[in-house]
C-alpha cells in the first residue's frame, strides 16, 4: 500500500483528529508544524 502524505498539522485538534482515526492513517507520513512539534516535546519534558 502506497504511504499518504497528508496536510500539515498545525494545532492540537489536528492532532487529536489523527489520533483519533489512528488506523486510517497507520503508515502514512504525517507533517506537524515546527511550533506545535516544540510545544508538544516541551510538555512532554515537563512531565519529567
Amino acid at each position: 500500500m502506497k504511504k499518504k502524505r497528508l496536510s500539515r498539522v498545525k494545532t492540537v485538534d489536528d492532532l487529536a483528529r489523527v489520533e483519533k482515526n489512528e488506523k486510517d492513517y497507520e503508515g502514512d507520513i504525517i507533517p506537524i508544524e515546527p511550533e506545535l512539534a516544540k510545544a508538544i516535546i516541551k510538555k512532554l519534558e515537563e512531565r519529567r
